[in-house]
């Protein structure tokens, strides 16, 4: 059963190799948003700022998720 491609896709192109990139892609920015809010997180701690429970909890949601991906 060959995929039928609408008009304006390129039959030369493989999609699910596009796809895997993008996914791969993602997963890259998603943990560089993870480092970036973990060092945000230490440098509010130097200045004895304790009020950012809803990012630790974002960041260690995130972290979760990436493992799950990563499986």
């Amino acid at each position: 059963m060959t995929q039928k491609l609408h008009p304006w896709e390129n039959p030369e192109q493989d999609y699910a190799r596009t796809l895997a990139k993008r996914r791969s892609e993602r997963r890259y920015r998603s943990l560089q948003l993870v480092k970036t809010l973990k060092i945000l997180l230490t440098e509010f701690k130097k200045y004895d700022v304790n009020n950012f429970n809803s990012a630790k909890k974002f960041v260690s949601r995130m972290q979760r998720e990436l493992k799950k991906l990563e499986k």
